[in-house]
């Protein structure tokens, strides 16, 4: 397991899971960044792995990606009430990775000429707080990154505030657009809402 963070060398350790078992490993290593990104390689067999991550505002679980890619969207995001969003963007190459980063709000889409070529160091992670970068107290901010060179893996850390939202997810985005989306389950509990957010990518 490699851990991957801003200012500080990729730390690396070995892990042994025996046969029809599970493991928890802390994912934060002693690094004081606020976001760490962890590489999970698994040699001489194959498994799966999840992320647990307990915040004062809820504890969520969210699936791990298997490939890098050169595009992600996230099709819902918020920052009503000074609710943090961050997009959190981990390159896990020996080599920079360049990208572009565009955002669409209810009124227009948005392509800050700050993240038009940004580059991601080698084996590091960066994250965008989305209010800094002009999508400030917004109902909906979905995002687009797109790789000119090289891939990366994406994910999103949101903190609701307020205005009807509360709690914490931490989500990875969608490793390209589709023409079909399947969702196993939905919660139709009295008192609970449900709402699909649709992003159309293209110009």
């Amino acid at each position: 397991m490699t851990l991957l963070s801003s200012g500080q060398a990729p730390l690396s350790s070995s892990v042994s899971v025996p046969a029809r078992s599970k493991t928890l490993v802390d994912a934060r290593g002693g690094i004081s960044s606020t976001f760490v990104s962890a590489l999970v390689e698994i040699l001489g067999s194959v498994g799966t792995v999840e992320q647990l991550i307990s915040h004062p505002a809820g504890s969520v679980v969210t699936l791990c990606a298997n490939r890098p890619s050169a595009e992600w969207y996230f099709a819902d995001g918020f920052t009503g009430a000074d609710s943090l969003n961050h997009i959190v963007l981990t390159n896990p190459y020996s080599d920079s990775t360049v990208v572009d980063v565009a955002f669409v709000t209810k009124e227009s889409t948005r392509e800050p000429s700050r993240l038009h070529g940004f580059v991601i160091p080698p084996r590091s992670v960066v994250a965008l707080n989305m209010a800094d970068e002009g999508a400030r107290n917004e109902p909906v901010v979905a995002v687009e990154v797109h790789a000119s060179a090289g891939k990366l893996v994406v994910g999103r850390s949101q903190h609701y505030l307020g205005d009807g939202r509360l709690g914490y997810t931490m989500a990875l985005g969608a490793s390209g657009a589709s023409s079909e989306w399947w969702f196993a389950a939905g919660e139709k509990l009295d008192g609970n809402t449900e709402q699909l957010v649709i992003l159309n990518p293209d110009r």
